[in-house]
């Protein structure tokens, strides 16, 4: 009877372990995820010729215990073409024996700037089974050389070219002019206190040009507080505000011979008046 007893406990033993290398399925496989270069996901334009790479490990048994990669392989390819291939044409590491999964320095071809590149890691677990190949991820080398910098400079305007046109206009200044009016608006003369009247004052003067070409004729002027220009009998111009300087093109105004300048400035109230202006003709 005990020898029974002993012979069925075996036997159930036997059939325990049996469901429990059943239930196991054998080693779980590693796939590398979470892949990075110098510690980005796809990093565009690193500085370095030899980058470092680095994952993580994802199981198919997350429940198993003692897990550890006990190899891995690197590709890394010009393109996602090659990569698909299983072929990396700038560097297969080959299968290397090792539980690394971070700082690992690459050490295939040479490196150029503005080089792209797609990789991909697979890894073998304890058992030294092969898992899946990772996810593929990219990254992009920047300039590395001095003389590959060949862009100008963001946020630097270079001045632009000026025509002479632009030169003869800009050259035009009110530097040295003096404020004219009336005689009421003189100082010595009118009683202090006394304010100039409004209402307008007119102001005429003849320019004499001689034979030839007028290539420019352009004139500065302002007024307190606002002025009409008139250039042999035809309105060329106005200004209101005696803050802001009016540049006024007179070239389809004159001609040849005596050129009648005329102003209307206006004072709009009692108080301070002027007029102040330059003529730059060239023939």
């Amino acid at each position: 009877m005990q020898q029974k007893l002993l012979l069925c406990s075996l036997v159930f033993l036997a059939a325990g372990l049996t469901g429990c290398s059943t239930m196991q399925g054998g080693s779980p496989l590693l796939t590398p995820a979470a892949l990075r270069c110098e510690y980005k996901a796809n990093p565009l334009g690193i500085d370095k010729t030899a980058p470092r790479f680095d994952w993580q490990l994802k199981s198919d048994q997350v429940d198993a215990r003692n897990q550890k990669q006990s190899a891995y392989r690197i590709l890394v390819a010009s393109s996602a073409a090659i990569l698909k291939s299983d072929h990396g044409d700038l560097w297969d590491s080959g299968e290397v024996k090792s539980d690394a999964t971070s700082q690992i320095a690459y050490a295939g071809n040479p490196l150029k700037s503005e080089q792209h590149a797609v990789w991909k890691v697979r890894t073998w677990n304890g058992a030294q089974q092969a898992g899946k190949w990772s996810e593929p991820s990219t990254f992009s080398v920047g300039l590395l050389n001095p003389d590959d910098w060949k862009a100008k400079w963001i946020g630097y305007d270079a001045p632009a070219k000026t025509s002479d046109e632009d030169k003869f206009t800009h050259d035009i200044l009110l530097d040295g002019l003096k404020w004219v009016w009336c005689p009421e608006a003189n100082s010595t003369t009118r009683p202090a206190g006394v304010n100039v009247p409004a209402g307008a004052r007119y102001f005429r003067k003849v320019v004499t040009l001689p034979p030839g070409n007028i290539s420019r004729a352009t004139a500065l002027i302002t007024a307190d507080n606002r002025f009409e220009l008139f250039v042999n009998g035809k309105a060329a111009g106005t200004g209101t505000d005696f803050h802001l300087v009016k540049r006024i093109n007179l070239l389809t105004y004159m001609h040849t011979g005596e050129n009648v300048i005329g102003i209307v400035a206006r004072n709009d109230a009692d108080g301070p008046a002027g007029l102040i202006g330059r003529l730059k003709i060239v023939v």
